[in-house]
């Protein structure tokens, strides 16, 4: 066998990145970047590249012939980070059994250079205007962002939604008009005092799909405004508060209204007789007092509040919160506890009204060095009533609650370190349908201790653990009894070579049956020239009451290419 040199392993890496270059060139790739800051552009490189290669090979036997596939699969996936002038350009790509794949079925890209603290948005981009009014959304468009120490300006222009013609046959896709958006907002700041202005304007191009579209997909017009503040005060006491109203347009495809008030506005919104105003509000007030701390919350949306610049906003709800916070003993105990409530149907237009309770706390304390305890209690309560005491529909309940203990010791030493815990946990529930007159109720608890060993010397570490849980819902209950054993040992000077392997067996005992089941698993893992990483990984599975067994097997191979600036240069050793 031929030797791996220094030399032979340069020219070994040329071709690797030659071959990933090729790919990448000839395929088709997605480009998305971070915000690039050119202020130090003069002392960094003008180009560099870094990025990894790799590929898996799998190979899955369920036994009894009953595979639904082959048993043989591949992947091969890469990725380059391209560093020009300060921008960084990552692309990325994957192939599968033969097939391409990318995360979207056309191109997206975008840049956002930054230059001390003005920053441009390009291509597709993500800009945040205010939680309520525009987040969580892209656009492709232009943008811009200024934060000075006394102001702080954003806008963008660009489209939020693409054109997409309604198909009969493919259902992934929802059909949509394309849809046109512009927002901004300017903000003032003093000392602690913050006060933004935002404005947000969406539209729909009806015209931007020629096929016909189904009647629940309308042209939409919307119109938003708002403002976010934030001041503290007393000096234990912060307050922040965002409000925003909206004008929607459902169609805009309708008939305009005759009247004066609407044509005065019809520069900034289509008004129509499907035309709504609605409101948002979220305020939070917080105290801190050395170690102490509580938050209140309130937030309420009406039901013709629209943003759609927003995903997915919910309406016509309101929600009130309270947490809190405590450390004592010299940060040795930690307490936590929070409440909430929130209701919906304030329009009180629907026929059910669902009431949302949820509770609970947090203890952490260490006891000493070796000795600490973790535990909870989570709890919630829902009630979904109709409005109407003659209605058909009937009240429905729910009742949740959950505990878990978790006390663990720790005997650390210089070449022995031995940790045992003893989680519990505990969760009830209890249903209720006053209609059907039917309670359900159902409950489950689980034990596990658990003892680990790390010995520093051998660079081992090995433990085992022990469970028994007990679930019950209604008159069918369920047992089960595991044990599992893990060790993972490492080799070489630089712990290049690693060795892992585990066990588990189990029985579930139900309605006088029982069913054991065993799972195996073990793997190598090699580092080479602190690039190159192979792994190969095999998993076995059966239980006494299945007619197959599961084995799977994968040999993966990865080389993480390192920056093009640190190739010829000797790494320097530590002394």
């Amino acid at each position: 066998m031929k030797m791996i040199t220094k030399d032979n392993k340069k020219y070994f890496n040329v071709k690797i990145l030659e071959f990933v270059l090729f790919v990448f060139f000839v395929l088709n790739f997605n480009i998305v970047s971070q915000a690039q800051d050119f202020s130090n552009i003069k002392k960094d490189n003008w180009f560099d590249l870094s990025g990894n290669i790799g590929f898996n090979v799998a190979f899955s036997d369920y036994g009894n012939n009953y595979s639904q596939q082959s048993p043989w699969s591949s992947v091969v996936s890469a990725g380059l980070n391209f560093n020009i002038i300060g921008i960084n350009i990552p692309l990325s790509f994957s192939y599968v059994n033969g097939k391409s794949s990318y995360m979207h079925p056309f191109t997206r890209y975008g840049l956002s250079p930054r230059y001390q603290n003005y920053t441009l948005h390009l291509g597709y981009r993500n800009l945040n205007l205010a939680p309520n009014i525009f987040s969580g959304k892209t656009f492709l468009g232009a943008g811009t962002e200024i934060n000075l120490s006394f102001l702080r300006f954003a806008a963008f222009y660009g489209e939020i939604e693409e054109a997409r013609s309604y198909d009969s046959i493919s259902f992934n896709m929802l059909p949509s008009y394309s849809r046109k958006a512009l927002g901004g907002k300017i903000g003032f700041t003093a000392g602690r005092f913050v006060l933004d202005l935002i404005l947000f304007k969406a539209k729909d191009d009806s015209n931007s799909v020629k096929t016909l579209m189904p009647s629940y997909v309308t042209p939409q017009d919307n119109l938003v405004a708002g403002l976010y503040s934030s001041f503290s005060f007393l000096k234990h006491f912060n307050f922040s508060t965002e409000w925003a109203l909206s004008g929607h347009t459902k169609n805009i495809s309708t008939e305009e209204i005759d009247d004066e008030y609407a044509r005065k506005y019809s520069s900034l919104l289509n008004v129509r007789g499907n035309s709504l105003m609605g409101y948002v509000t979220s305020n939070n007030l917080g105290f801190n007092y050395n170690t102490f701390g509580m938050q209140f919350n309130y937030r309420r949306v009406s039901q013709d509040y629209q943003s759609l610049g927003v995903p997915n906003i919910g309406t016509n709800t309101q929600s009130a919160s309270i947490t809190s916070n405590i450390s004592l003993l010299n940060s040795k105990m930690n307490l936590s506890g929070f409440f909430s409530r929130s209701n919906d149907n304030l329009s009180k237009k629907q026929i059910m009204t669902t009431n949302t309770n949820t509770f609970g706390m947090n203890l952490n304390y260490n006891i000493s060095e070796r000795f600490n305890i973790d535990g909870g209690y989570n709890g919630t309560l829902v009630s979904q009533d109709p409005i109407a005491s003659d209605t058909l529909f009937s009240t429905f309940g729910l009742d949740n609650h959950s505990f878990n203990f978790n006390p663990a010791y720790t005997i650390s030493g210089v070449k022995y370190d031995h940790r045992f815990s003893l989680p519990f946990d505990y969760f009830t529930s209890k249903s209720e349908n006053t209609q059907m007159n039917y309670i359900s109720t159902s409950s489950s608890f689980t034990l596990s201790p658990t003892y680990s060993l790390t010995i520093t010397d051998l660079d081992l570490n090995t433990g085992a653990t022990y469970s028994f849980s007990n679930s019950k819902s209604d008159n069918f209950q369920t047992d089960r009894h595991s044990i599992g054993v893990y060790a993972n040992k490492a080799f070489l000077s630089k712990k290049e070579l690693s060795i892992n392997v585990s066990g588990n067996y189990g029985i579930d005992s139900y309605e006088n049956t029982n069913n054991s089941n065993i799972n195996l698993s073990g793997g190598v893992n090699y580092r080479l020239f602190e690039q190159h990483n192979f792994s190969l990984n095999v998993s076995y599975s059966t239980g006494s009451q299945s007619s197959y067994y599961n084995f799977r097997g994968y040999f993966s191979y990865q080389w993480g290419i390192p920056p093009l600036s640190t190739w010829g240069k000797k790494k320097e050793t530590k002394k």
